[in-house]
C-alpha cells in the first residue's frame, strides 16, 4: 500500500513540525544578524562572514555527535529500560562537553593563523573578538544540544522549539542593544553581535534545564547524572554512531561550501545570485530535518519494540511527508524564482542568473529532501557508517567533480554547477535506499 494511513503521517507531524519551526527560525534570525551587521560596514560584514566560514564546520560537528543520543535514548525508551536511559544521557554529555573543549581549543589554535587566510588587515582585526566570543559559546551551545537530543529521544520536540524561538528573539533583541549602542550600552558593533551570540547560548540551555527540573518524568533521568555512571563501552557506542554522523555531516557541508567558490571563480555576479538561492535551498531543507528527524525518533522507537512492519511504514511516512514539501517549493522555486529572487537584489543579472538557477535547484529540491529523510531513516536503525562512506563517495567523488568538469570543463553556463552537484545527490540517494530497503527487508522477513 503507497498510502499510508492518517494516523502515521500525523505522528511524524507532531514530532516534526517543532523541530521545523525551531530550524526556520534560526535561519530567520541568522538572516536578522546579517542584515544588522551589514549596515555598519563591508568590513564587519566580511569578518562576520569569515568567522562563520571557521566556526560553521565545528557546530555541524557538534550538532553531528549530539543526534548520536537520540536513537539511543529512543530505542531504550520503547523498551522502558531507565538505567540504560541515564548511561546514555550521562555518557552523552560527558562525550559532548569534552568534544565542546576539544573543538575550542582546536579553533583557538587558528588564531595566529588568521593573516595568512588571504583576508585584508581590517577584516582580522575586526574578526578577532567575534570568532573569540562565538568560539566560547559552543560550550555551552554542545550542553544544550545534547539535552535537546535527549528530550527528542523521550518524543518531546516541543520544549527545545520554545527555548529555541525564544532564544533567537532575545539574540535580535541584544543584537540591536549591542551592536548599535541602546539602552545605556555602549556601540560594539560586531563583538556586539557576538555577545548576544553568546548570551542566548548560554542561557538556551539553563532554560532547557529549568524545564527538566521540573518535570518530573524527565527529571527522574538527569537527577541520576553521577562520574561513576561514565562507561567505556556506552561511551564507545555513542561515538561509533557520533563520529561517521558527524563525518557525514562534515562532508556535506565541505560540498555545499566548495560550491561557493566554484560560482565566485565564474563571477562576482554568479556568485551573488548562487547565495540568494542558496538562501532559500537552506530553508526548505532546514524543513525536510524536521521530517528526517522525526523518522529517526520514531524508526529507533519501534526498532526498540521489534516491530518491524512498524519501522517500514514510519520509514516511508517520512519520505512521503518530505517528497510532498519538496514537490510544493521545486513549484515555487520553477515558477516564482525570478519574483523571489527580486526581492533579495535589485541587479538584473542577478535576478537573471538566479532564476536559472531556482529551475536546476527545484528540480533537486526532491532528491534533497528523500536522501534527507532516507538518512534519518538510517539513523534511526543505526547505520551511520556505510551512509558516510556512500556521502564521501557521492559528494566528493561525483558531486564535485561532475559540477566543476560541466561548467569549467566544457565551458557551459554557471547553473551547470548545481546541474553537476544533482547528479552526485542522485547517486547518495539511491544509495541511502538501497541500504534502508536491504535492512528492512532483512529484519521484516525475520520477524515472521
Amino acid at each position: 500500500m503507497f498510502i499510508l494511513p492518517k494516523d502515521y503521517y500525523r505522528k511524524n507531524l507532531k514530532l516534526a513540525i517543532p523541530i521545523m519551526l525551531s530550524l526556520v527560525c534560526q535561519s530567520l534570525a541568522q538572516v536578522a544578524d546579517t542584515l544588522m551587521v551589514g549596515r555598519l560596514s563591508a568590513v564587519s560584514l566580511a569578518a562576520v562572514s569569515f568567522s562563520t566560514a571557521i566556526t560553521s564546520v565545528a557546530l555541524v560537528m557538534g550538532i553531528g555527535l549530539a543526534i548520536a543520543i537520540t536513537p539511543l535514548i529512543s530505542k531504550a525508551f520503547a523498551k522502558t529500560q531507565e538505567n540504560k536511559i541515564v548511561n546514555f544521557l550521562t555518557n552523552g554529555l560527558y562525550v559532548n562537553i569534552i568534544l565542546s573543549l576539544i573543538l575550542i581549543a582546536l579553533l583557538f589554535t587558528l588564531l595566529p593563523l588568521f593573516p595568512y587566510f588571504g583576508q585584508s588587515k581590517d577584516v582580522i582585526l575586526a574578526a578577532r573578538p567575534y570568532y573569540i566570543i562565538v568560539v566560547i559559546s559552543l560550550f555551552p551551545n554542545q550542553i544544550f544540544l545534547c539535552l535537546k537530543q535527549f528530550l527528542e529521544g523521550l518524543m518531546n520536540t516541543k520544549a527545545a522549539m520554545v527555548i529555541v524561538i525564544s532564544s533567537n528573539i532575545l539574540n535580535i533583541i541584544l543584537n540591536f542593544i549591542f551592536i548599535y549602542g541602546y539602552c545605556g550600552f555602549p556601540a560594539m558593533g560586531v563583538t556586539g553581535a557576538a555577545l548576544a551570540t553568546f548570551i542566548s547560548r548560554l542561557l538556551s540551555p539553563i532554560a532547557l534545564f529549568l524545564y527538566i527540573r521540573y518535570k518530573q518524568n524527565y527529571w527522574k533521568y538527569v537527577r541520576l547524572i553521577k562520574i561513576r555512571n561514565l562507561r567505556k563501552l556506552v561511551i564507545k557506542s555513542i561515538m561509533r554512531i557520533g563520529i561517521p554522523i558527524c563525518g557525514q555531516m562534515t562532508i556535506e557541508c565541505f560540498a555545499f561550501g566548495a560550491l561557493t567558490f566554484f560560482f565566485g571563480w565564474v563571477s562576482v555576479i554568479d556568485m551573488a545570485a548562487y547565495q540568494i538561492v542558496m538562501t532559500m535551498v537552506t530553508l526548505t531543507f532546514h524543513c525536510c530535518i524536521g521530517f528526517a528527524n522525526a523518522t529517526t525518533i520514531l524508526t529507533s522507537f519501534y526498532v526498540g519494540r521489534d516491530e518491524w512492519y512498524e519501522v517500514r511504514r514510519y520509514s516511508k511516512t517520512g519520505f512521503h511527508l518530505a517528497v510532498a514539501f519538496m514537490f510544493c517549493s521545486m513549484l515555487c522555486f520553477i515558477f516564482a524564482g525570478k519574483y523571489i529572487a527580486s526581492l533579495f537584489s535589485a541587479d538584473e543579472s542577478v535576478i537573471l542568473i538566479a532564476s536559472k538557477l531556482f529551475i536546476v535547484a527545484g528540480i533537486f529540491q526532491i532528491l534533497d529532501g528523500s536522501q534527507g529523510t532516507l538518512l534519518g531513516a538510517l539513523r534511526g536503525l543505526q547505520s551511520v557508517t556505510r551512509p558516510m562512506y556512500y556521502a564521501c563517495f557521492s559528494y566528493l567523488c561525483v558531486s564535485l567533480p561532475a559540477a566543476y568538469l560541466l561548467c569549467f570543463g566544457f565551458s557551459l553556463p554557471s547553473w551547470t554547477i548545481l546541474a553537476g552537484f544533482a547528479f552526485g545527490m542522485l547517486v547518495v540517494t539511491l544509495l541511502y535506499y538501497g541500504q534502508l530497503t536491504k535492512i528492512l527487508r532483512l529484519n521484516v522477513n525475520n520477524s515472521l
